[in-house]
């Protein structure tokens, strides 16, 4: 049977309540909304829900603006920190080379060897910055004329281990902020998300309402601003095994269904396609109701030896 798609992007869903507000206020004054009797019903209140939608759509601006400010930050700070380490990785290989045979001797300076002799370099900021300041300050530290660095420095003077310095204490300003507007944007969105909560629920509703008012002409819903699917899409009830320090994405979740975490461990669960931001932890044995921008979601198993199974109903052609 037909049914209606809902999106997952906060601004198209605050535009279809606006739309379903617009056309149930102009039904009103035109004589009668078919929507009279469910709101009164459901006790549902379209004049308060606006007022939710304005605090959500000022809390979505205001964090998209952090959004933007943080990656500017990043960019800055990226600028600083990526040639302080193509640098730092040049001299680790060249003093990898003069220390031939005790590369593990290079521990003193910062530098984390695995096996024999090759070298582990970190991936995050706080570990990138560390190391170029471990190593620069090691060579600093040692009396002059005894750094197994002063040839390599004395033939190329374009390293400039003090301006380095320098840099990647900037770069460490630039990667606080950015943390912060990382912080600021979660705040906003959880913001934004717990007001417009509410009034997806109205929405799902006013949806079922007017399926249930239309059952033989559903693409009528259109004019309230419903995307109405015409394709036979059946609910199934799936198991979905998310394997240990692993990540799933599953689509067409159905809105309102029970998610339920069949294993051991707890896993963490994110809107969208992405692990971006800030998780909902579904523990062993617990259940998450689908709800707005969860459509899609993706799940991140952290066990490094259990994989779970979870129990999800979504749509299929």
């Amino acid at each position: 049977m037909s049914h209606i798609n809902y999106s997952s992007e906060y601004i198209l869903n605050s535009k279809l309540f606006k739309d379903i507000k617009a056309i149930h206020d102009a039904d009103v004054l035109g004589g009668g909304s078919v929507l009279t009797v469910f709101l009164n019903e459901q006790g549902i209140n379209l004049a308060t829900d606006a007022l939710n939608v304005t605090a959500a759509d000022a809390a979505h601006l205001k964090g998209g603006e952090f959004e933007k400010l943080g990656e500017e930050l990043s960019e800055k700070r990226d600028v600083l920190i990526d040639p302080a380490f193509k640098q730092h990785r040049i001299l680790v290989q060249y003093l990898k080379g003069v220390k031939r045979g005790k590369v593990h001797e290079l521990g003193q300076w910062g530098v984390t060897v695995d096996g024999e002799d090759r070298i582990s370099y970190p991936s995050d900021f706080p570990g990138v910055k560390k190391c170029v300041e471990d190593f620069i300050n090691k060579h600093n530290s040692l009396p002059v004329g005894t750094s197994p660095l002063e040839v390599y420095l004395g033939e190329h003077p374009e390293v400039d281990l003090v301006a380095t310095l320098a840099n990647v204490a900037l770069a460490e300003t630039h990667h606080d902020a950015f943390v912060q507007a990382n912080k600021d944007k979660e705040a906003q969105f959880e913001l934004r998300d717990n007001k417009f909560e509410p009034v997806y629920q109205h929405i799902l509703g006013i949806g079922q309402h007017l399926m249930n008012t239309y059952p033989d002409t559903p693409h009528k819903l259109g004019r309230w601003g419903f995307n109405v699917d015409n394709a036979k899409a059946k609910e199934v009830q799936r198991v979905i095994t998310v394997k240990q320090s692993a990540m799933k994405t599953i689509y067409n979740a159905v809105q309102g269904s029970k998610l339920v975490n069949k294993g051991n461990v707890p896993v963490n669960i994110y809107p969208g396609k992405t692990t971006d931001g800030t998780p909902f932890t579904l523990g062993a044995g617990e259940t998450f109701t689908i709800k707005f921008r969860f459509g899609t979601f993706t799940v991140k198993n952290d066990s490094l030896t259990d994989s779970t199974d979870l129990s999800a109903i979504t749509y299929h052609n």
